[in-house]
């Protein structure tokens, strides 16, 4: 005797919606991380003085900007403790981490290259530039995470302490 069961798999997986992208969001980051990893490439090889250099900054010369309004058209409101919780393990733990290993190949650069310092020194200037830029100088592209983190928490504090419409929130801006 055989006995068939039929099993619904819709039972065993719990209703998850899937979010819909932002197809227009996705496409101007694209076209705005492309344009940084010009400029950067542009600053490094010198071509700061070139035309095409120069005219695209009219164009897209904002374009980190883009990256902070795109991260407050995504934001949800959450209680203080929450948002500090989650904005750390999604900004400040990759930050610390980055940093760490762009400190370990600073050190292991300036050793090959015959100008190795005390740790005391590596430690000193990178703690000092943290400090200054927001990123250490083993790794000064971080800058970014930790001003989205302040924005983040200071927006945050603004949200909950200031009465809904509020003009305020547009002095943050």
């Amino acid at each position: 005797m055989i006995i068939s069961i039929n099993i619904r798999m819709n039972s065993f997986v719990p209703n998850i919606q899937i979010k819909q992208r932002t197809e227009y969001a996705d496409v101007i980051s694209a076209i705005m991380l492309i344009f940084m990893v010009y400029t950067h490439c542009a600053q490094i090889f010198k071509w700061t003085d070139s035309i095409f250099y120069v005219n695209s900054f009219y164009m897209f010369g904002s374009y980190m900007v883009w990256f902070f309004f795109k991260a407050g058209m995504f934001y949800k409101e959450k209680p203080m403790n929450d948002c500090l919780i989650s904005s750390y393990k999604r900004l400040i733990v990759p930050y610390i981490h980055w940093m760490l290993i762009g400190f370990i190949v600073l050190i292991i650069s300036d050793y090959i290259k015959g100008q190795s310092e005390t740790i005391l020194y590596y430690i000193r200037t990178n703690i000092s530039g943290c400090i200054k830029t927001g990123a250490g100088a083993a790794n000064l592209p971080l800058w970014f995470l930790v001003t989205l983190f302040i924005c983040r928490m200071t927006y945050n504090m603004a949200q909950s302490k200031l009465p809904p419409p509020s003009y305020a929130h547009l002095v943050l801006l």
